[in-house]
């Protein structure tokens, strides 16, 4: 029990330490309201306007299309212009746009009382639904399968047991089309 008590404490401590920095904060006072954000919005609604799930499945939605967005400025800064770099928001994007379709997935399952354990794969969680869908959601599921099935690829550049590289051959992709079936395809989900 001692040892039990000792852990309690020590994460108590971890935490005081980890949420009052100047990083986090439990609290702001006053006018240093204006330079923190809050991460959890629902957190200061009634407990029946909270939909957390979902909360964070369009955070994760909105944070693609604002590098999307960024993607634009910096790959295409004028028509006829491309322009190629080595710390490319691409993959980032690729996962934050499987991720927020993950998760509205994975909430709509919950929502059903359906239990879906590990799976990453978005055509997998999506036939648990059993719903119909406009062909264009189906091809954007293969398409972000293809890319990382198993929550992975977008991750690491190289399979964690074999050493060998997730992509070895060039890719493109139309980050418009991405984010805008992205975008449609979570607010149906959201809204079933």
């Amino acid at each position: 029990m001692g040892v039990l008590n000792g852990i309690i404490i020590i994460v108590e401590i971890f935490k005081e330490v980890t949420m009052n920095n100047r990083f986090f904060r439990e609290k702001v006072v006053g006018s240093e309201v204006h330079e923190w954000d809050l991460v959890k919005t629902s957190l200061v609604f009634k407990p029946e306007c909270k939909d957390t799930g979902f909360e964070i499945a369009a955070s994760y939605l909105n944070a693609a299309k604002k590098l999307q967005e960024a993607i634009m400025i910096e790959s295409h800064p004028k028509d006829g212009v491309s322009v190629l770099m080595l710390n490319s928001p691409i993959i980032p994007f690729l996962f934050l746009c499987h991720h927020s379709i993950e998760l509205a997935i994975k909430v709509a399952l919950s929502d059903k009382n359906i239990t879906y354990g590990n799976i990453h794969s978005l055509r997998k969680l999506f036939s648990m639904l059993d719903l119909d869908v406009d062909l264009e959601y189906l091809e954007l599921m293969d398409a972000l399968d293809l890319a990382d099935n198993q929550g992975m690829w977008l991750r690491y550049d190289k399979d964690l047991k074999t050493s060998n590289e997730y992509l070895n051959k060039p890719i493109f992709i139309n980050s418009k089309n991405m984010i805008d079936a992205t975008d449609r395809f979570v607010r149906f989900l959201i809204e079933k």
